[in-house]
């Protein structure tokens, strides 16, 4: 089975993706920057890098 991403890498990509920019993306989310692209780059080997399992 797949692993979802936690709620709150969902909050931080929707932040992302609405802001366009992991600066303003944290200044909403009351963290750092840092945290903002490492959570997003969390939801990437989660999501879209994980194996299929079929």
């Amino acid at each position: 089975m797949r692993q979802m991403p936690s709620l709150n890498m969902l909050r931080v990509f929707e932040e992302v993706a609405r802001n366009r920019s992991f600066s303003q993306s944290a200044l909403g989310l009351n963290v750092t920057q840092g945290a903002v692209k490492w959570l997003t780059q969390s939801i990437d080997s989660t999501c879209i890098n994980s194996p299929d399992p079929g």
